[in-house]
């Protein structure tokens, strides 16, 4: 409600109180209430999508409010209805869904309604596995609709804010989660043994995305991107002056064009194979060149052979 509005229904003799306005024998409340338990709220969509899964809002255009839906409304005025659900790894790549759903960062609901901004809350609850909060009723002048509703989403000090009807979208730093095509480049993955003289097999395969923001390490910098290398690695069969030496554990070094990784969100064994996720920081859409080595060891040996390798990822 705008500062005229409640100049004018001051003229009218209402008094104000902390939540309602008395009228006669008619209140209505000046500030937002929320739904009660299974209130409808049906109106038009837009989407805010998050690093680690997507928000979908429901708003409304100004109506009344009955006291099933909301109890703390009053018996007058009109009001926005706001809902949203959460669905937690939607819109993120499958490459890396799984230690990117980072629950435990919060996110902050704000709405703008007739030219004022209101706080709605967390985006989800960080304490129950990321459910979505309340719905909300906003007080509106009588001539709202769901486009003139504007939405806001903080998310890790980057805010996203779009219209009640899904137009007008401002993303800022979290752009580039738009376009995420949810399907890494799996370029060739070369490997070799060394040192010679061991016998046995090496394979590898390599997949990257780029992501604008990952758990633990914040928001790329601007004009920069992070680069999740996925990289495994399969020893087998391998043998030194015919001696079997199967292979029980790898240990990784690798670079991105010189660069150690920032973070290493996945280092695990299976069998004869290594996968690791490293991540490392770099210019949106460039070439790129993973340099390798993974020292093999067996239950003999400390270091029973090496595993190098290099993977070209073409420019975008």
């Amino acid at each position: 409600m705008t500062d005229a509005r409640r100049a004018a229904a001051a003229l009218l003799a209402c008094v104000a109180g902390l939540t309602l306005v008395s009228c006669g024998d008619e209140e209505a409340a000046t500030e937002v209430v929320p739904a009660a338990s299974g209130a409808s709220i049906d109106g038009e969509q837009s989407e805010v999508q998050l690093p680690h899964g997507r928000l979908t809002f429901e708003v409304t255009d100004a109506e009344e409010v009955t006291e099933d839906d909301a109890p703390d409304a009053g018996t007058s005025g009109r009001f926005v209805g706001v809902d949203w659900t959460w669905e937690p790894g939607a819109g993120v790549p499958p490459l890396v869904s799984g230690f990117l759903l980072a629950d435990d960062v919060e996110a902050a609901v704000r709405v703008q309604v007739d030219g004022t901004w209101h706080d709605l809350g967390p985006a989800y609850d960080t304490a129950e596995g990321g459910a979505a909060g309340t719905a909300f009723f906003v007080p509106a002048g009588d001539d709202v609709t769901a486009g003139d509703v504007r939405l806001a989403v903080d998310f890790d000090g980057v805010e996203q804010t779009v219209q009640g009807d899904g137009s007008g979208l401002e993303a800022g730093a979290a752009a580039a989660m738009y376009e995420l095509t949810g399907e890494p480049v799996e370029p060739e993955c070369p490997v070799a043994l060394q040192p010679q003289g061991v016998a046995g097999e090496a394979t590898c395969t390599a997949a990257f995305v780029e992501l604008p923001y990952v758990t633990g390490l914040g928001w790329a910098a601007t004009g920069t991107t992070w680069i999740v290398a996925d990289l495994s690695v399969t020893a087998t069969g391998l043998s030194v002056a015919g001696q079997d030496q199967p292979i029980v554990e790898q240990t990784e070094t690798a670079t991105l064009d010189g660069v150690e990784p920032a973070s290493v969100l996945l280092d695990e064994a299976s069998g004869a194979a290594q996968r690791t996720q490293s991540v490392y920081a770099g210019e949106p859409g460039a070439e790129r060149r993973l340099s390798f080595t993974r020292n093999l060891s067996s239950s003999q040996r400390a270091v029973v052979a090496k595993a190098t390798g290099e993977v070209v990822v073409p420019a975008a």
